[in-house]
């Protein structure tokens, strides 16, 4: 991934593409477009407090991850609310964000506000592939365990084999050596 953040400072009233993250579940994180409304610098990275314009999921996720998270919305402290959502119904993706934005405001950290949805797409990706390899690490963890006994239990050749078999073509299409990427698994 580039770091598009270097020498970068958005001011208020900016359009950006942002990943909103909640230390309740540091896993979930949700990409979206904002207009920043306030700025206050912490010790190293400005902080942006931002107003949501369009999230780039689709209903059932985040009914299922964003309104049950606490979020930071304020600068003075570092407590973490949930959104607050009106009674009106919504149907849409695009009438779910206009309920947020007229409500809330989140604060996100600089180093994951970007000026392009394809900056964003990048920074969603190289976030998400982290994700996902810790969660293969501990998943080839449990499987390959020795005193394990099931239909669970593989070696750690089996769970390369079966890995390959099911992702090559994809590591292959975005020029990843999926060998490497396996044994990567295998260190911490």
């Amino acid at each position: 991934m580039k770091y598009y953040n270097a020498d970068v400072s958005y001011e208020i009233g900016d359009n950006v593409y942002c990943i909103l993250t909640t230390h309740s579940n540091p896993n979930i994180i949700i990409p979206i477009k904002a207009k920043i409304t306030d700025v206050q610098w912490d010790a190293v990275n400005p902080l942006y407090k931002i107003r949501v314009t369009k999230f780039f999921e689709n209903l059932q996720y985040l009914e299922e991850n964003f309104i049950n998270s606490g979020y930071r919305t304020s600068f003075e402290s570092a407590k973490i609310k949930r959104p607050v959502m009106s009674t009106v119904v919504y149907k849409t993706v695009e009438e779910f964000t206009a309920i947020i934005n007229k409500d809330n405001e989140f604060v996100v950290d600089g180093t994951l506000c970007v000026r392009t949805q394809e900056q964003l797409s990048e920074l969603f990706e190289t976030i998400e592939f982290y994700i996902i390899s810790t969660y293969l690490r501990d998943l080839k963890s449990h499987v390959t365990r020795s005193f394990l006994d099931g239909p669970f239990k593989m070696t750690k050749l089996d769970f390369n084999n079966k890995f390959k078999e099911c992702m090559e073509s994809k590591f292959t299409e975005y020029k990843t050596n999926i060998n490497k990427y396996l044994q990567s698994l295998d260190n911490k």
